[in-house]
């Protein structure tokens, strides 16, 4: 009875299920192999729960389900509030943002259009103060003059700039992509979409720091002419040095987070196809 006992046990445990941290991992797509994403060693085949050899990094950490996705990412029907606290997590913990994000094409254009219309619109939005001064100072030719400024920039200006932004975006993609080809790195055109799109949050420096200085030189500009006093020499080189001065700071800052984001994705593991992921319980219940 003792050997029939055993024998039993032996069966039993050898059609046990290994645990899932003993499972190794492996691709969903071979062209694609998995990579410890700290160093870009091949972890293919390797346990769960072990680390890097190379570099010590846990092998989950390096997996593609630890990339969670962006706040934009995420939402099921993003729009200003996603894009709003998407950008705030960029300013804050640039890292952390960049570690989480899918490398995934969907919906990244969408996000880098937010910033670049938000940060045009951020940079002409101290012209409507000129024309409300000018509507308060009740002079025919003041309300004339600013009336024509704010059409013409706020308009023109706006779309202008935001193609801009979306024009030098396109440009960084083609740099991004002959670095990464150069350095042996997985930027391709989804990755540096990714990375792109998150970064465009530095052009709204730009257009903060505009619309700041903008804001300060109507009012000395507005004063002065209500006061009737003469005109500072200065003001008009003034305005041209803050309008240029800022979007300079606003692309150095996207340069930055460009170049961030580059080092945390250039290994970068891939998520499965869309359409071979399965729902998730609560979006299954839901669609029922």
């Amino acid at each position: 009875m003792g050997s029939i006992h055993g024998y039993a046990r032996d069966v039993n445990e050898s059609a046990k299920v290994p645990e899932a941290s003993t499972i190794c991992v492996r691709s969903h797509d071979p062209a694609w192999p998995l990579l410890c994403e700290g160093c870009g060693y091949v972890i293919e085949g390797l346990p769960r729960n072990n680390v890097c050899p190379e570099c010590g990094r846990s092998i989950e950490s390096s997996l593609p389900e630890a990339r969670i996705g962006t706040i934009w990412q995420r939402a099921d029907n993003p729009g200003w509030r996603e894009a709003s606290q998407t950008m705030r997590a960029m300013l804050w913990k640039p890292r952390a943002t960049f570690d989480s994000a899918l490398i995934d094409d969907h919906r990244s254009w969408d996000l880098l259009a937010w910033c670049a219309m938000d940060a045009s619109l951020l940079s002409v939005l101290p012209v409507v103060s000129l024309w409300v001064s000018a509507l308060l100072s009740r002079s025919a030719e003041l309300m004339m003059g600013a009336i024509f400024f704010t059409t013409f920039f706020v308009v023109v200006g706006w779309v202008i700039q935001a193609l801009i932004i979306l024009l030098l975006c396109r440009v960084e993609r083609i740099g991004m992509l002959f670095i990464g080809a150069r350095h042996g790195w997985r930027i391709d055109r989804t990755a540096s979409r990714v990375v792109c799109a998150h970064a465009a949050m530095g052009w709204l420096t730009g257009g903060v720091l505009v619309s700041l200085s903008f804001t300060v030189l109507i009012t000395v500009l507005v004063t002065t002419f209500v006061m009737g006093l003469d005109d500072p020499r200065w003001l008009p080189s003034a305005f041209v040095v803050a309008y240029f001065g800022s979007w300079l700071l606003g692309l150095l800052h996207f340069e930055s987070l460009v170049y961030l984001g580059m080092r945390r994705c250039r290994y970068a593991n891939r998520p499965p196809p869309r359409s071979d992921v399965s729902p998730s319980p609560v979006t299954g219940a839901a669609s029922s």
